[in-house]
C-alpha cells in the first residue's frame, strides 16, 4: 500500500545529500587551489633556457588542466539541483499522503470506522441489554445466567429478582458462590435448576470459579461499582447496621474483638414537637471512635468494607480471561439494574418480577465519628460530612484500593462511563 516515509529516513536522505553536496564542495576547492599553486610555481621557476616544446608541454598541460573546471561546475551544480529537487519530492509525497488519508477517512463507511475504534481497545466492547442481550436469550445461546456482585453494588434487589422470577428462594443459599460446600447444596436443593442465580462475592475466587468452570453457553455477569463511590456506601452501611444498629452489633463472632475497640456509645433523647406539644420523637445517637474504626474495620477490611473490586478484579483475573476466553462475559453498572432486570425479566420471568427492589429499612440514628480537632481537642463529626470530607483520600492514607493490574481495573472504569454495559474479551484476541 502507500506508506509515509517515517521521519527518519527523510532525515537520513536529507543528511545524506547535503554530506555529498558538501564533499564536492570541498574537492572542487581542492581542484583549484592545487591549480593556482602549480600555476604559480611554474611561472616563478620557469628558465629561460627550457625549451619552447618543454614550456609548451608544460602550459599545455596547464592548460588541460583548468579545461576540466567548467564539467566539475556542471557536475556540482547538477547535484546541488538534484538534491533540491529530492527535498521538494519528499515534500509532496507528505503533502500527497497526507491529502490521501483525509479524502480515505471522508470516505470511510460508518460500520468500518466503528470497527477500528473497537480494535483500539479490543477487550472492552460497548454491548446493548436491549439489541444484544435480547438477541442472545432469544436465540438459546445461553442457557444459564450468573449474576456475581461486590458489596453495595445493587445486590440485595438483583437476589430478590432471581428468587421471585425462578420460583426458587435461595434464602438458605445466600451467596452461594463464595464457599465451595454452598455451591454442591445449591446443586443438590432440587431436581430444575433455577436458570438464573444472582450472589454476592467476596474474593476474586468465586469469579475465577465462573469463568474456568461453566459452559460455553453460559452468561456472567458482574455488575460493576467504582471503588472509591462503593466504599463511601459501605462505610455507611456497615456503621449504620453493622455497629449503631438499632438491635446492636450484627457482625459474624471473628469480628467482635474489633469492634469491641470502637468505644461505641449509644444514647436516645427525646425531641418535643413545637408546632404539636402533645408529640414525641426519638432520636437516637451513636458515637464511634475515628481512629479505632478505620484502624479496625477499614484498614482490615472488614464486613462489606473489603469486598470491592480491588480484591476481585485483579491480575488473576484478567489472566483468566486471557487463558479462558469466556464467550458470553459481561460487566454492567449498577445504576443499570433496573434496564437488566428488564431484560432478563422477560425472557425468565415475562416480567413478572422485573424492577423489585428490597430497599434497607432505615433507622433515625444519627452517627458520629470521635476524632482529634484542632489543638487536640476530641471533636464530633457527622457520618455524612466526614464521608465527604475523607473519601479523596482514605485509600492512600490506608493504602486501600491498591491491588494489582490496576491499568485494567482504570480502562474498565472508563469504558463504563460512555457504556454502562460491556462485554470483555481476551486482549490477545
Amino acid at each position: 500500500g502507500f506508506r509515509t516515509p517515517s521521519p527518519t529516513i527523510i532525515k537520513d536522505i536529507m543528511s545524506s545529500a547535503t554530506a555529498r553536496v558538501l564533499a564536492i564542495k570541498a574537492d572542487h576547492r581542492s581542484y583549484e587551489e592545487e591549480d593556482e599553486h602549480l600555476i604559480k610555481n611554474g611561472e616563478s621557476e620557469e628558465d629561460p633556457e627550457t625549451s619552447f616544446s618543454d614550456q609548451r608541454g608544460y602550459h599545455r598541460g596547464a592548460t588541460s588542466r583548468h579545461h576540466h573546471h567548467p564539467a566539475k561546475n556542471e557536475k556540482m551544480r547538477f547535484l546541488v539541483l538534484l538534491f533540491i529537487g529530492s527535498c521538494i519530492g519528499v515534500w509532496a509525497l507528505l503533502l500527497t499522503q497526507t491529502w490521501m488519508t483525509a479524502v480515505a477517512a471522508r470516505q470511510q463507511p460508518p460500520q468500518q470506522q466503528h470497527d477500528e475504534e473497537k480494535k483500539s481497545n479490543s477487550r472492552f466492547e460497548c454491548y446493548s441489554l436491549e439489541r444484544d442481550l435480547s438477541s442472545a436469550l432469544k436465540s438459546q445461546a445461553i442457557e444459564q445466567t450468573y449474576i456475581a456482585m461486590p458489596a453495595k453494588a445493587s445486590g440485595q434487589s438483583l437476589q430478590l429478582f432471581a428468587d421471585r422470577c425462578t420460583g426458587v428462594f435461595l434464602r438458605g443459599l445466600n451467596n452461594f458462590m463464595n464457599q465451595p460446600a454452598l455451591k454442591q447444596e445449591f446443586f443438590h436443593s432440587s431436581l430444575e435448576i433455577p436458570p438464573l442465580v444472582a450472589s454476592h462475592v467476596s474474593t476474586e475466587k468465586p469469579l475465577l470459579d465462573l469463568i474456568r468452570y461453566s459452559t460455553s453457553k453460559s452468561l456472567i455477569i458482574y455488575m460493576y461499582r467504582a471503588e472509591t463511590d462503593r466504599m463511601m456506601s459501605a462505610i455507611r452501611y456497615v456503621l449504620a447496621y453493622r455497629i449503631c444498629g438499632p438491635e446492636g452489633p450484627d457482625l459474624p463472632e471473628e469480628n467482635m474483638e474489633s469492634y469491641k475497640k470502637l468505644n461505641v456509645t449509644l444514647s436516645t433523647t427525646e425531641m418535643v414537637d413545637e408546632q404539636q406539644q402533645q408529640q414525641q420523637q426519638q432520636q437516637n445517637r451513636c458515637v464511634v471512635s475515628e481512629r479505632a474504626f478505620l484502624n479496625e474495620f477499614v484498614a482490615k477490611g472488614l464486613a462489606e468494607i473489603g469486598q470491592g473490586t480491588g480484591v476481585q478484579l485483579g491480575c488473576n483475573l484478567w489472566k483468566e480471561v486471557d487463558e479462558t476466553a469466556p464467550p458470553n462475559m459481561l460487566f454492567v453498572h449498577y445504576t443499570q439494574s433496573d434496564a437488566l432486570q428488564e431484560q432478563l425479566g422477560a425472557h425468565y420471568c415475562n416480567n413478572t418480577a422485573a424492577g423489585l427492589h428490597e430497599n434497607i429499612p432505615t433507622h433515625s440514628t444519627q452517627i458520629y465519628l470521635q476524632g482529634g480537632g484542632k489543638d487536640g481537642q476530641e471533636e464530633y463529626y457527622d457520618l455524612e460530612e466526614w464521608l465527604h470530607a475523607k473519601r479523596s483520600t482514605i485509600e492512600y492514607a490506608y493504602e486501600l484500593n491498591g491491588g494489582s493490574c490496576k491499568r485494567e481495573l482504570r480502562m474498565l472504569d472508563k469504558k463504563l462511563e460512555s457504556c454502562p454495559v460491556v462485554q470483555v474479551f481476551p486482549s490477545n484476541r
